[in-house]
Order: structure tokens, then C-alpha cells, then sequence
């Protein structure tokens, strides 16, 4: 299978793309998926350091009872 990807941006809903000719008289398959503002996460180590912190930040949570003082030998609901 042959791919081919194109990055373009909606405008009123709808993108034009333009294939190749090598694509001529061939059923093709069409796959949308929004870009991910980040670029790529796998690449990390050069990912720019604010968006580093923007990516964590997604895995912050709360606490269910925050005004309550635990310490690591409490038990209490998570």
C-alpha cells in the first residue's frame, strides 16, 4: 500500500487536495485526522520547552478532598 500524506488547513470546512497522477484509475482511501498541536510527542528530547510543560500540565489532576492532610501513611480515597 502507497501512502500519501498532505498537511492543509480547513478553510470553511473544506480542504482541496491535489494527487499525484500515479494515482489516476486507483480507488483511494481517506483518512482525517486533526494535527496535533505539539508536533511530535515521540520526539521529545527537541520538543521546545514550553511545550514540554504544556504536554505535562494534560497529566495534572486534583486532589477528591484537598483541604484534608494526608501523608504517606494515611489511606484515604483516591
Amino acid at each position: 500500500m502507497e501512502a500519501f500524506e498532505v498537511n492543509q488547513k480547513v478553510e470553511n470546512g473544506k480542504i482541496v487536495i491535489v494527487l499525484p497522477e500515479r494515482f489516476n484509475d486507483k480507488e483511494v482511501k481517506v483518512k482525517i485526522t486533526v494535527a496535533d498541536e505539539f508536533g511530535d510527542e515521540k520526539d521529545w528530547a527537541n520538543l521546545p520547552s514550553h511545550k514540554k510543560v504544556e504536554l505535562l500540565k494534560k497529566f495534572t489532576g486534583s486532589a477528591k478532598y484537598p483541604n484534608v492532610e494526608t501523608n504517606k501513611y494515611d489511606v484515604y480515597d483516591q
